[in-house]
């Protein structure tokens, strides 16, 4: 990308070194370039849309990764950031914590922006958020300021926020053509959210929701299903006697299904030496 990388002459560099100092000089050059490119493809971004409803599962996955990086306590502002003004001394184990500090700050602004496409309408208000959250103190950007003004605007707690949530909750209902493992993934992420605005919903109340929006044809499922609510009935069991039905109903899907995992293998079998 450096163009000068590959145009260095060998016995006269723009500096005035010779030969041997320039053709040092521009492996020195090209390793760092190569260090640089490795780590570009390293990275590894989750993205969001900038949709409100996809905030949830993106903030969850975001953190996530953080944490397993050992980031996330700089995300959260929990681990101050040195500031650019300050030298760090790297001889002693405190100047090697702020400079891990620093870099981390550098990561995860970097991953937030790469994160969020700000070409796409629904996307820029997220990237102008993190793009703007810059300070004096750190002026090529501050991922925990970024973090904050993302939670503020797309998780703000309100009873307008948790009254739309919970209408859609109550109001969605398994259509007769909807796989029921995937309407019961719905819900759940629902719940999730509503949760985060602070609306306890036990287990009991869920599967009591998901029993008495089924359509007529799981009705002998259903009242299986509601001898055991007492129990210890778990999501995943009513999932599996739902699916199960479904099948049943429809059986042309399973085979189609059934049909695409053979012609993949097949594929697969074909491309082996």
């Amino acid at each position: 990308m450096e163009k000068d990388l590959v145009e260095v002459k060998p016995n006269k560099g723009l500096s005035g070194v010779t030969g041997a100092e320039d053709t040092q000089s521009k492996s020195n050059k090209m390793t760092e370039y190569n260090e640089h490119s490795a780590s570009d493809k390293s990275i590894r971004v989750i993205s969001f849309n900038g949709k409100q409803a996809e905030w949830a599962v993106w903030e969850t996955k975001f953190l996530a990764k953080a944490n397993r990086r050992r980031f996330k306590k700089v995300l959260l502002g929990i681990d101050k950031v040195p500031k650019d003004s300050e030298e760090i001394d790297l001889s002693d184990d405190e100047g090697k914590k702020k400079q891990s500090l620093r870099e981390a700050n550098e990561r995860l602004y970097e991953e937030l922006l790469l994160s969020i496409d700000g070409n796409e309408k629904t996307a820029r208000v997220a990237f102008n958020l993190v793009k703007l959250a810059k300070t004096k103190d750190l002026a090529d950007g501050d991922a925990s300021l970024a973090w904050k003004r993302l939670k503020e605007k797309y998780a703000t707690k309100s009873t307008q926020t948790l009254l739309r949530l919970k209408k859609k909750f109550v109001n969605s209902k398994l259509e007769l053509k909807t796989d029921p493992e995937e309407w019961i993934t719905d819900l759940e992420d629902l719940r999730a959210q509503m949760m985060d605005q602070d609306y306890i919903m036990d287990e009991k109340e869920f599967h009591m929701h998901i029993l008495n929006n089924l359509p007529d044809a799981y009705e002998i499922v259903q009242r299986e299903l509601e001898r055991k609510l007492d129990e210890d009935l778990s999501t995943v069991e009513i999932q599996t006697e739902l699916k199960l039905k479904f099948q049943r109903m429809h059986p042309n899907k399973v085979d189609d299904e059934n049909e695409d995992v053979g012609f993949i293998c097949w594929r697969f079998q074909r491309s082996l030496p």
